[in-house]
């Protein structure tokens, strides 16, 4: 499972897409908010953020057992601290879950279409670099890897 920072999960929580974070783990609460006990505003006013201990609060509220089962099965990364982003591994692709619009670019022969979303444009562009310097080698990285994620798919 890929890794976000607080700031990347701020980033990447849109208007399509409810992202939370509960003990260092990160949920796309986005199917749910609408079968939410506490409605959907309640949701939405922490989306992007840790809400680790308003969901700890016996004085406001106190979540069962069952409500900590079923964030489990949104359960689509993990929260890190900024200064271990250096150090962790980015080679990982994000997955579809982190995709909320973008760009597309075409690029040349067999048309290679990368959608940019929220990752870094300097992500992409490498990805596109790689194509031209290792054609071969890296189309049949990315259909393999990227494609089944629709992110990225190669067109004959």
């Amino acid at each position: 499972m890929p890794n976000y920072t607080a700031a990347e999960l701020r980033q990447r929580t849109c208007a399509d897409r409810l992202l939370l974070a509960v003990d260092g783990h990160i949920y796309n609460v986005t199917d749910f908010v609408g079968r939410h006990p506490g409605g959907a505003g309640l949701l939405e006013k922490y989306a992007g953020r840790d809400v680790t201990d308003i969901l700890r609060d016996d004085t406001s509220h106190v979540h069962t057992s069952t409500a900590y089962h079923v964030l489990e099965k949104y359960h689509i990364g993990e929260l890190v601290d900024d200064s271990d982003s250096a150090v962790r591994q980015r080679v990982s692709t994000p997955d579809r879950a982190s995709v909320c619009g973008g760009y597309k670019r075409w690029g040349s022969p067999g048309k290679l279409v990368a959608l940019s979303a929220c990752f870094r444009p300097a992500y992409v562009v490498s990805l596109l670099c790689l194509h031209t310097t290792r054609r071969a080698r890296t189309l049949r990285y990315l259909r393999h890897d990227v494609k089944q994620l629709g992110l990225i798919r190669y067109e004959n």
